[in-house]
């Protein structure tokens, strides 16, 4: 049983992507105001206010939450969540420079890309950029003098 239709959250986009309304992380993940801004705090993600609502990039959110999320992540516990500890340590309760460096990487953004599309061309751009960039066979040896 719905309380209503349902309501849309504001988005602006000033072409950078777009900025959403934290009304979206409260409908769509189910937890409170109070908490999706915790959420977005630990994430390092300031939000913007206008008038008494507060907004934030959700494409920054997104990789983000992609790294967090990627084969041999880290783990992260959101507050207000309950995480098992992983063996040898603990999953992380906040996004930590390092992993906000890894989210400003260009391969991210390609890595989506190539996720998130059914072009075939984006994966060929994106594996010769790594193969441009890695060395090919045995480096050469140095001269013994």
């Amino acid at each position: 049983m719905t309380d209503g239709p349902i309501q849309m959250p504001k988005t602006f986009n000033f072409g950078s992507g777009d900025l959403v309304e934290v009304s979206y992380l409260v409908r769509v993940l189910g937890v409170s105001r109070r908490t999706a801004l915790k959420w977005l705090r630990v994430m390092h993600i300031n939000p913007v206010y206008f008038g008494t609502e507060a907004y934030f990039s959700l494409p920054t959110f997104n990789r983000i939450l992609h790294v967090l999320t990627r084969p041999e992540g880290p783990g992260f516990v959101f507050p207000g969540s309950r995480g098992p500890s992983k063996k040898g340590g603990t999953v992380l309760k906040e996004v930590t420079p390092e992993l906000l460096k890894m989210a400003s990487d260009p391969i991210v953004l390609a890595e989506m890309e190539v996720l998130s599309s059914r072009d075939t061309n984006v994966l060929k751009k994106l594996m010769e950029f790594y193969r441009s960039k890695a060395p090919v066979g045995r480096p050469p040896q140095r001269e013994s003098k």
